[in-house]
C-alpha cells in the first residue's frame, strides 16, 4: 500500500476495525520489509513523531464506538507524505498509532460481548 492508498482508507469513513483490518493485512507479508525499514536512522524520529501524532488525532477520527467522524488533518497527511520513502514501516506506524489512540480507547471501553469475525484483532 503506498501512501496515497493510506490516505484513502484514512478517508474512507470506515469504521474502526476495518480500518485495522486492512492495514494489518498490508502488513503481513511486508513485515520482512516493514522491519528493514524499521532500522533507517535517517527515518527513526520522523516515525516515533508520526506515531504520536496518528495516535493523538485518531481519537478525533473515530468516535469511541469505532465508527468514522472525520478524515486526517492536512498536518497529517503531510506528516506521511514526509515519510512516504518507506510505506511499508509508515502503514505499521499509522497502525501503531491507531492502536495506541482510538483502538486502545476503544477495546478499554468495549462491551463483554465479544464478536469474532474471521482476521478482526
Amino acid at each position: 500500500m503506498d501512501i496515497a492508498e493510506l490516505t484513502v482508507v484514512l478517508e474512507a469513513g470506515d469504521d474502526l476495525m476495518a480500518v485495522t483490518r486492512t492495514l494489518g493485512l498490508d502488513c503481513l507479508p511486508r513485515e520482512a520489509e516493514a522491519e528493514h525499514e524499521r532500522y533507517l536512522a535517517d527515518l527513526s524520529d520522523a516515525i516515533s513523531e508520526l506515531r504520536v501524532m496518528v495516535a493523538a488525532e485518531s481519537l478525533k477520527m473515530w468516535k469511541a464506538d469505532g465508527t468514522f467522524r472525520a478524515g486526517p488533518s492536512r498536518e497529517l497527511r503531510a506528516r506521511l507524505m514526509r515519510v512516504r520513502s518507506a510505506p511499508a514501516r509508515t502503514v505499521l506506524t499509522v497502525l501503531e498509532g491507531i492502536c495506541y489512540g482510538a483502538a486502545g480507547a476503544f477495546f478499554a471501553n468495549a462491551s463483554s460481548v465479544v464478536r469474532i469475525d474471521r482476521g478482526s484483532i
